[in-house]
C-alpha cells in the first residue's frame, strides 16, 4: 500500500460522477441493424451501411435518418462518397443464387443505386476509394487489387508480384498520401498484416508483411510519417510506425484486449480508433506515440468512425448505435483554462453525515486517479482512476460504514499531453 505524509481516515461505501464529461455522446439507434461503415462529406451529409442491405442517410449531421433502396439483402461491408451526389457501397452475395460481390453506385445521394456483380470463386471486395469522379480502387482477397478509370464501368487487376507471399493476402483499406504515392491494408488474423505500397498511381502494388496481425486503418501525417492500427482477438490491439514513407514500420503490441475497426484523427495530434466488439475508443494526443482506453457511451460498440473537422466526429456501430464527438468539451476546456486550470474544492457539507460531495475542475485531457488514506498514512481505497475530458466534475461520499473523524481526500491529475502531474488533497470531517 502506499503511504501519504499527512494524518488521514476514510470511509467510502460509493461513489457517483455527477457531472462527468463525455468525449462522445450516445445519439441513439438510428437502425435495427448493425451498422459497419459510415461516410460523410460534410457536416451535414452522411451515409451509414450494415446488414441485411442497410443504407441510411442523414442530411442534417445525424439529427434524422432516412432509409435508401439498396435493392439487395446482404451484408454491407464498405461505403464510399466523393460528394453529396456521387457514392459507392459493397454488398456480400452469402447465399445460393449469388457468391460474390456486390457493387453498387449512385449519382444522386442515393435516392437511387444500381447494382453489379464482381464474381471471382472464393473473393470478396472489402473496401472501395475513389480519387476522382473516374479513378478508383477496390481491394478484397485472396490477392485482390483493383482499380477504374472509367467510374467503374470496368475494373482491371492492378500489378502485383505474384512471387511475393505477402501480395496474397486480403486488402481491407485504402490510404492514399498523393495521386500517386498511396497505401492499402489487411491480412488474416493470427498469420500476418500487410503494407502495400504504390508510387505510381497505383498501377503496381508493392507488398511486404510488417506484423502478426492484420492491419485495419492508417494515417499519414506526411510522405515520410504514418501510424497505423491492427491487431486480433489473441493477443489484442498493435500499432505501426514508420519514418520513412513505409519502408520500414515499428510494431508495438498495446497489451489491450480488442481490434480496432477504424482510425480518423480530430487533430494532426488527436487520433480516435473505433475498438469494434470492445465498448471503448483507442485514443492517442500525441500523434500515435502513446494511446489510451476511452470508454464509449453507454457501452456501445462503434466499428467505424471519422471526423469532417475538430469538432465534428461520428461513429456507427452494433445495433444500430450512432455516437457523436462531444464538441462542447473544446468551449469547456477553453472558458475553464482562462478561469482556473485546475482544481479541488472543499468537499460539502463539510461535517457530514452520511454523505458528501467533492468537486473538481480539469481544463486539459487528464488521467484522474482520487484517492482516500487512513490515519496510518496508508491508502486505502483508489476511488476514480481513469481519463477524463475537460470539464467539471462532482463525485459523491458516503460514510455510512464509517466511524466519526477526520477524513482525507487526495486528487492527483496528469497532463496526458505533457505528462505533468499534479495534486491536491483536502481534509473533511465525518460527524454521527
Amino acid at each position: 500500500m502506499k503511504v501519504f505524509q499527512i494524518i488521514i481516515i476514510l470511509f467510502l461505501a460509493s461513489s457517483m460522477d455527477a457531472l462527468s464529461q463525455q468525449f462522445w455522446l450516445n445519439k441513439g439507434k438510428i437502425s435495427n441493424q448493425n451498422l459497419t461503415k459510415c461516410s460523410f462529406v460534410d457536416t451535414l451529409n452522411g451515409w451509414a451501411v450494415g446488414d441485411s442491405g442497410t443504407i441510411i442517410y442523414t442530411s442534417n449531421g445525424g439529427a434524422s435518418w432516412t432509409i435508401q433502396n439498396s435493392k439487395i439483402r446482404e451484408y454491407m461491408t464498405n461505403v464510399f462518397f466523393l460528394n453529396k451526389r456521387l457514392g459507392w457501397a459493397i454488398g456480400w452475395g452469402l447465399n445460393p443464387d449469388f457468391y460474390g460481390t456486390y457493387i453498387l453506385k449512385t449519382t444522386n445521394g442515393g435516392n437511387t443505386w444500381d447494382t453489379s456483380r464482381y464474381h471471382v470463386p472464393d473473393t470478396y471486395i472489402r473496401t472501395i476509394y475513389f480519387m476522382d469522379s473516374l479513378t478508383g480502387f477496390m481491394g478484397g482477397g485472396p490477392a485482390t487489387l483493383l482499380k477504374t478509370t472509367n467510374a467503374g464501368i470496368n475494373w482491371y487487376k492492378c500489378g502485383i508480384d505474384t512471387t511475393n507471399v505477402a501480395s496474397l493476402f486480403p486488402v481491407s483499406k485504402f490510404r492514399f498520401y498523393s495521386r500517386n504515392y498511396g497505401f492499402a491494408f489487411g491480412g488474416v488474423m493470427d498469420i500476418a498484416g500487410v503494407v502495400w505500397i504504390t508510387t505510381n498511381n497505383g498501377n503496381f502494388w508493392d507488398a511486404k508483411i510488417v506484423a502478426p496481425e492484420p492491419i485495419t486503418d492508417a494515417k499519414f501525417y506526411d510522405s515520410l510519417h504514418a501510424v497505423a492500427i491492427g491487431g486480433d482477438y489473441e493477443y489484442g490491439a498493435s500499432i505501426l510506425k514508420t519514418t520513412n514513407g513505409g519502408v520500414n514500420w515499428d510494431y508495438k503490441n498495446m497489451e489491450i484486449f480488442g481490434v480496432p475497426r477504424a482510425l480518423s484523427f480530430r487533430t494532426e495530434s488527436e487520433g480516435w480508433a473505433a475498438m469494434g466488439d470492445l465498448p471503448k475508443f483507442f485514443m492517442t494526443l500525441d500523434s500515435g506515440s502513446s494511446w489510451n482506453e476511452v470508454d464509449t457511451p453507454d457501452t456501445a460498440r462503434v466499428f467505424d468512425v471519422t471526423f469532417i473537422n475538430n469538432k465534428f466526429g461520428v461513429g456507427v456501430g452494433m445495433f444500430g448505435v450512432f455516437v457523436k464527438f462531444n464538441s462542447a468539451l473544446i468551449n469547456i476546456g477553453e472558458n475553464i483554462s482562462s478561469v482556473n486550470k485546475f482544481s479541488l474544492k472543499q468537499n460539502y457539507p463539510n461535517p457530514f453525515n452520511p454523505n458528501t460531495t467533492i468537486e473538481y475542475v480539469i481544463s486539459d485531457i487528464s488521467r484522474v486517479e482520487i484517492e482516500v488514506y487512513n490515519l496510518l498514512g496508508r491508502e486505502t481505497e483508489t476511488i476514480y482512476k481513469g481519463i477524463k475530458p475537460p470539464g467539471e466534475y462532482k463525485v459523491r461520499f458516503s460514510g455510512s460504514s464509517y466511524p466519526s473523524g477526520i477524513y482525507f481526500y487526495r486528487l492527483i491529475i496528469k497532463d496526458i499531453k505533457t505528462g505533468n502531474t499534479k495534486a491536491i488533497t483536502k481534509k473533511m470531517v465525518l460527524l454521527k
